[in-house]
């Protein structure tokens, strides 16, 4: 089937890939001036997007390699961490030193909230863990494990407010 040019760009019918004639869209009527605009029906209104939550942060360990993290949003939010990125990856270097030498705590910490280097991470480092994972792969109540990670928000909250006193000083 062969269409003359004329009518295939005059027509309201365009062909699809497979031969079959289909409606074309309407075309979009005339710009106008701004404040002759009326809303467009057929679409919904799009809202402006909020900002996106961060999908990973990358940060220097306290020996000054780069690791990440990548549930970062999670992370501020129990660890009370704020202000502007680049406070919060100072912040992320100061967690990673104060809990890293704990081990218990620094392999939970790692795996809830995705710690891992940018260079060597193994493929425990990149999966998701559960809670429920961590206790059934250490072979420990599900509460032992929610224990540690309070234990390291106290202990991690502690150091940062004698941070903060030596700081005022």
């Amino acid at each position: 089937m062969s269409l003359d040019l004329r009518e295939k760009y005059e027509s309201p019918q365009v062909m699809s890939e497979e031969d079959e004639i289909i409606e074309a869209p309407e075309e979009p009527p005339e710009p106008q001036a701004e404040s002759e605009r009326k809303p467009d029906r057929r679409q919904p209104r799009r809202q402006p997007k909020a900002a996106a939550a961060a999908s990973f942060v990358e940060y220097s360990s306290p020996d000054d390699k780069p690791w990440r993290c990548d549930m970062p949003d999670k992370l501020f939010a129990d660890f009370g961490i704020t202000g502007d990125l680049e406070t919060r990856r100072e912040a992320l270097t100061r967690l990673h030193g104060d809990v890293a030498p704990v081990k218990e705590s620094w392999d939970v910490i790692r795996r809830v909230y995705r710690l891992a280097p940018v260079i060597g991470a193994s493929k425990d480092d990149l999966r998701e863990w559960t809670i429920e994972d961590l206790a059934k792969e250490a072979n420990v109540p599900v509460k032992r494990i929610e224990t540690i990670i309070e234990e390291t928000r106290v202990y991690w909250a502690r150091k940062n407010n004698e941070r903060e006193l030596v700081a005022a000083r």
